[in-house]
């Protein structure tokens, strides 16, 4: 009986270790709260670096005139590759929470590549990225916090 006693408690413990709670996950997805708190160098090396235009075709037609094309691939590169960052670290949740708020989740997901268009569909200037960023993070990344709280 002890020896069940023991188990059973090993088990729970083990079980209670990997469970994550939804403050948990706020303080992982944090970090993209605001651009200067995105750790982007770590990003830039953390998952692929696509080529120059690896977007899709539409995308294409939201580039302005003149916007500088190793600009739009770096902000493209970096945008990506947080997007699938933050994916990933969402990624456990999605099995543990109702779809109203997975769809939270996919739109939330959605606005990195929403501050790229809004970055490349107007004329640069050396704040765009940081600007467009906040302004598009920000309100996606309270909504999401607000649903998981």
């Amino acid at each position: 009986m002890r020896k069940y006693l023991l188990l059973l408690l090993i088990a729970t413990l083990l079980t209670g270790c990997n469970q994550h709670t939804s403050t948990e996950y706020i303080e992982d997805i944090s970090c993209y709260y605001d651009f200067s708190t995105v750790d982007w160098d770590e990003l830039s090396e953390k998952y692929y670096r696509p080529n120059i235009a690896d977007w899709d075709t539409t995308i294409d037609e939201c580039i302005a005139d003149g916007f500088p094309s190793d600009v739009a691939t770096e902000l493209w590169h970096l945008l990506q590759n947080a997007r699938t960052d933050f994916h990933q670290k969402l990624l456990p949740l999605r099995s543990e929470v109702s779809n109203r708020i997975i769809q939270t989740i996919d739109r939330t997901e959605a606005m990195f590549d929403t501050v790229f268009v809004r970055c490349v569909s107007q004329e640069y200037y050396i704040r765009l990225f940081p600007e467009m960023y906040n302004e598009t993070m920000k309100p996606a990344i309270d909504e999401l916090t607000k649903r998981l709280q």
